[in-house]
């Protein structure tokens, strides 16, 4: 059954972005040690990754992207859907219950948003894994074509599903539990108006990441080093040359994404269950 509660999608992303901007000293401050910690952590794998490629490409290797490399992007992965986690929890709580400052802890509540976070961050992955796995660079096996479409609908369920899932984190938070029935239920007539939501809030992000990019990468005449030179290896080197710049910047995103992404989630969780978006919650569950 449709829920009769719908998303007001504009005042949700408007909400969000006031929140994000609004307490970022704030959010940065409480955040700011686990991501960083997490961002240096990403730079160094990348940039393993990115000599690892440039060791196999001199070495005459064809496949220059050894499985110890994909292995070590997974735990990073997974690393950073933990660290995520902690801080969204607490985020979400300040949009839910008010709370004037995020409190990292790790708690019930915490426990159970990390593992619905690194089971969501494997759902998606799956899709990404397979197709490096089956397609490699040099071209598509035997009989791969059918495979890779096999797995591109795999990975289209799999969005499909997850927006009907995502109020399972404002739910785990306000409610203390792991409830995929009850996401589905709020969403249900809503399916369209959340991705609309995210969509609507992602494009100044994006464009807000690409300006920050280009800016970092040598803007235009970077992109143009990458158009004309076909040379794998050299844009190995230009990647290798501005990772500890972009490590910034993914810093910065990542404080800014993730204080959006769960203003959309927490006030959309109102929206669905009836509340004024300015609504405070008063019965938090037990930590």
């Amino acid at each position: 059954m449709a829920n009769p509660n719908k998303i007001p999608v504009f005042d949700v992303v408007a909400e969000a972005y006031r929140f994000a901007f609004g307490r970022f000293v704030t959010i940065l401050g409480a955040s700011g040690i686990p991501f960083a910690a997490m961002a240096v952590l990403q730079y160094f794998t990348g940039r393993m990754a990115i000599d690892a490629q440039i060791a196999a490409l001199e070495g005459g290797q064809d496949q220059p992207y050894p499985m110890t490399i994909l292995l070590s992007g997974l735990a990073s992965t997974l690393l950073q859907a933990a660290v995520i986690g902690v801080v969204a929890a607490a985020l979400h709580r300040m949009v839910l219950f008010g709370e004037t400052a995020p409190r990292l802890r790790f708690g019930s509540v915490e426990r159970k948003f990390v593992l619905v976070s690194i089971i969501f961050s494997l759902a998606f992955m799956v899709p990404a894994l397979l197709i490096m796995l089956v397609a490699p660079v040099s071209g598509l096996p035997a009989g791969g074509v059918g495979g890779l479409g096999g797995i591109v609908a795999f990975g289209v369920l799999v969005t499909i599903l997850s927006v009907f899932l995502m109020m399972v984190f404002p739910i785990i938070v306000a409610e203390g539990k792991i409830d995929p029935r009850r996401s589905i239920e709020l969403v249900s007539g809503n399916w369209w108006r959340v991705v609309g939501t995210n969509l609507v809030a992602s494009l100044p992000l994006f464009f807000l990441s690409l300006v920050l990019m280009l800016a970092v990468g040598g803007g235009g005449a970077a992109m143009g080093a990458a158009q004309a030179d076909t040379d794998l290896k050299q844009l190995l080197y230009l990647q290798r040359d501005i990772a500890l710049p972009m490590a910034v910047v993914d810093f910065l995103l990542t404080v800014v994404v993730t204080a959006i992404g769960v203003g959309i989630l927490s006030y959309s969780y109102k929206a669905l269950n009836g509340q004024a978006l300015s609504a405070t919650l008063t019965d938090p569950p037990p930590e």
